[in-house]
This record gives structure tokens, C-alpha cells and sequence, in this order.
């Protein structure tokens, strides 16, 4: 009697064990279900309150040539913009383009220049040169901005900070990747904080405040919508990426989402090919990269990303960490 009562516990732990391991196996057929994370944490990105009305934009036009010029400008300068940003050089030698280009930019409505060119702002590179650019090109235009104030020429100022101000602007209105953000949101603060001494100057207290709460909410949107989704996003640590896997292929095909974090999703998928812990989501990761690259109705920086991500090997993805 006893014989039989342990013959059959032997076999239910037999059978059990083998449920257990077909179990496994099963699972690691299948890829990675969502968390939840994209409906609970992934909002819209809005501009901060009141940050469209800081600088009139009543201009006609899209600003992406002359910021093109900016651009330029410095690769031609980028000698003088950095002597200039890092205080060797107290003046320009004459005229900069790229600043002059940032004040006829300015008033413009729009800007349609990494949409039409997404190369130059989605990239696997930590440096984003165009960007990067247009970064520098509005320190220098700061830096003038605060020497006018030296010299009290405070309209002339407050130009060079409503320029810098708009680049932030239209950079954070396009936002094809977290990069233009950025920097973006960035230059917003540079712009908004050198408006706010001009605004203290003259004694325009409302002014003051105008800007700060503008500036304040800037922060706020940041910390609470922006970082939070970034922080997963970006993530390498193995465990963040295991768990949210599932939430980056929904992420990187919702449609309705911003195109920031689609970009960003899409770019992360590209990574997850080589490092993710179920073998389902690699394959499944290159056959929607391989869909996405030539899907037509989609936007060119969501097919840039889509082609990057497709095209990443494992010599470049081992180059990321």
C-alpha cells in the first residue's frame, strides 16, 4: 500500500514537473504582454501655460530655411560661436548669420525642419550635430542678450531673448525625438529666464510674472509627463527592458501617440533585438521593424526610426552601452 502511495506521488511530481517546463517553454514563445505602464504614465505633451503667447508669432512662413542658416553658420563659425559661448571672446568679429538668422526666425508661425530632414534628429549617436547647432548658436545669441543688458540696451535684449526663446519654441512644437525636446525645452528656459531679468529691469512687474509662471509650468510638465517616460524608455538596465517590452511594441504602433515616444519606442525596439529576455519579443521586434520601415501612411521620422532599429547590428548595438 505504501509502495503504490509513493509510486503514484512520484508520478504527479513527474507529471507537474514536466507541466512546469512545457509551461516555460510556452511562455517563452510568447511575447511580452503590456504592463499597463503606456495608459498610466504616457501623456500628451503640452506646452506649458501660456507659453505660446511669450513671443507674438504673427508671421507667415515656415522658420526651417533660416534656421538651416543658423545652422550653417556655425559649422562655418564653430571656432568663433564657441569662443564666444565659453567667454575667450568678448565680441563677435563680425556679424553672425546664425543670430541674425534666430531674429528673422522669430515672429515665423511655424517650423517643418527634422520632420522634412528626421535623419539629422533621430539617430542611435548620443551627439545630434543639427541640433547641437542650433543649441549653440542660441547660447551665443544669450550671451549678446545679456551684454546689451550690460550696456542697458534692454529692447535690443529682449530681442535676443525672444529669438532664443522661439528656436525653444518651435523646436518643442516638432519634436521628432526626445533629442529636439530637449533642447527644445531647454532653450525655452534660457529664453524665458533672460525675458524675465529684461521684464525686472524695467519694472514690469506683471510681466514677471507672466514669464516665471510660464517658465514654472515649463518645469512642472517635465518632471511629471516627460522624464518619467523617458526614464523607461531609455533604459538599458535589463530589467526595466524585460518588464517593458510588451509596452514598447505598444507604444511604437499606437498611432494616437505622440511621435516623440513613437520614435523613441521604435529605436528601443531596435535594442531590444539583441537584449531582450524572451526570444518571442527579438523576432517579433524585427519583423514589426521590417513592416514599419516600408509602411507608406507612416510619418518619415516614425519609417527613419523604423529603419535604424531594422538595420542595427550587433557590432553597433554593442557600441549603446
Amino acid at each position: 500500500m505504501f509502495g503504490n502511495r509513493l509510486g503514484w506521488s512520484l508520478a504527479s511530481g513527474i507529471v507537474l514537473f514536466a507541466a512546469y517546463l512545457a509551461f516555460l517553454i510556452w511562455q517563452a514563445g510568447q511575447t511580452t504582454p503590456p504592463t499597463g505602464w503606456v495608459a498610466a504614465t504616457v501623456r500628451p505633451i503640452g506646452l506649458p501655460h501660456g507659453a505660446d503667447t511669450v513671443v507674438p508669432l504673427d508671421k507667415h512662413g515656415d522658420a526651417a530655411p533660416l534656421y538651416q542658416t543658423a545652422i550653417d553658420d556655425y559649422r562655418n563659425r564653430i571656432a568663433e560661436y564657441d569662443a564666444l559661448e565659453t567667454g575667450r571672446l568678448k565680441a563677435p568679429t563680425s556679424p553672425l548669420a546664425g543670430v541674425d538668422a534666430l531674429h528673422q526666425a522669430m515672429a515665423r508661425q511655424s517650423m517643418n525642419l527634422f520632420r522634412v530632414e528626421p535623419q539629422l534628429a533621430v539617430t542611435y549617436d548620443a551627439e545630434k550635430p543639427a541640433i547641437e547647432a542650433l543649441v549653440h548658436v542660441g547660447k551665443v545669441t544669450a550671451l549678446l542678450g545679456m551684454e546689451q543688458m550690460r550696456q542697458d540696451n534692454l529692447e535690443e535684449a529682449g530681442n535676443d531673448f525672444a529669438a532664443v526663446y522661439s528656436l525653444g519654441l518651435k523646436l518643442y512644437q516638432e519634436r521628432v525625438s526626445f533629442a529636439e525636446l530637449a533642447a527644445g525645452e531647454d532653450l525655452m528656459g534660457l529664453g524665458d529666464g533672460g525675458l524675465v531679468r529684461v521684464a525686472k529691469r524695467l519694472g514690469n512687474t506683471d510681466m514677471v510674472l507672466s514669464l516665471s509662471s510660464v517658465d514654472a509650468d515649463r518645469l512642472s510638465r517635465f518632471d511629471a509627463d516627460i522624464q518619467p517616460v523617458w526614464s523607461v524608455i531609455s533604459s538599458i538596465d535589463q530589467s526595466t527592458m524585460a518588464t517593458h517590452a510588451g509596452d514598447m511594441f505598444q507604444l511604437a504602433t499606437d498611432k494616437n501617440q505622440e511621435i516623440t515616444w513613437r520614435v523613441e519606442a521604435i529605436l528601443h525596439l531596435g535594442r531590444l533585438k539583441y537584449d531582450a529576455s524572451r526570444r518571442a519579443d527579438e523576432v517579433a521586434a524585427q519583423l514589426l521593424l521590417d513592416q514599419m520601415s516600408e509602411d507608406q501612411s507612416e510619418a518619415a521620422p516614425i519609417r527613419t526610426a523604423a529603419t535604424l532599429a531594422r538595420d542595427l547590428t550587433i557590432e553597433q548595438y554593442r557600441t549603446l552601452h
